[in-house]
C-alpha cells in the first residue's frame, strides 16, 4: 500500500515516519511478527542426565511423589513420577527430596517426560557434580567446559 492510498482510506499522513525508510530507519515491517522464526534461548547452566531415586512433595496439597530425577542442573531438574501419567502442575511450589538433600522448586513443565522444575536456589557445582558421579554417570569427569 502506498502512503496515497493509507491517506485515502484515512489511515497515516504519507508525511508519516513510518513511511520513510532511507538511512536504514524504522519500518512497518519490522513492526510485524515473524511466524516460523525460532526463538533464541539459551540454559544457565549445563544439564547432566542421570538416574537419581527421589520424590517430590507438592507443598499446596501436602502430596507426595515418587520417582526419578532425570537431567540435573545447578538451577533445575527433569522429574518423573512413577506414576503412568503427568498431572499439569505447571507453576505449583513443589519439594524434592534426593539423598538427604531437600530442595524447593517451582514446576516450569508439565511435560509427559516429566515434570521441569526450576530451584528456588542454584546448586553448587560440586553438589551436582557428586550426586551426577554417585549415580553412575562420568560427564562431569575432565570436563573443563561449565557455567
Amino acid at each position: 500500500m502506498t502512503p496515497e492510498q493509507a491517506a485515502d482510506l484515512g489511515g497515516l499522513p504519507p508525511s508519516h515516519e513510518v513511511y520513510r525508510s532511507k538511512g536504514g530507519g524504522f519500518s512497518l515491517r519490522s513492526l510485524i511478527p515473524r511466524f516460523g522464526e525460532k526463538k533464541s534461548f539459551s540454559r544457565r547452566h549445563r544439564r547432566y542426565p542421570c538416574c537419581v531415586i527421589a520424590s517430590m512433595d507438592i507443598v499446596e496439597r501436602a502430596y507426595s511423589l515418587d520417582g526419578t530425577v532425570l537431567e540435573m542442573s545447578q538451577g533445575g531438574l527433569m522429574f518423573r513420577a512413577a506414576s503412568n501419567y503427568v498431572l499439569d502442575r505447571t507453576g505449583e511450589k513443589v519439594v524434592v527430596h534426593i539423598d538427604g538433600l531437600d530442595l524447593p522448586a517451582q514446576v516450569m513443565a508439565s511435560r509427559p517426560e516429566g515434570y521441569g522444575l526450576r530451584l528456588l536456589e542454584d546448586l553448587d557445582l560440586t553438589t551436582v557434580s557428586s550426586l551426577v558421579e554417585e549415580f553412575g554417570m562420568d560427564e562431569l569427569a575432565g570436563d573443563e567446559e561449565l557455567d
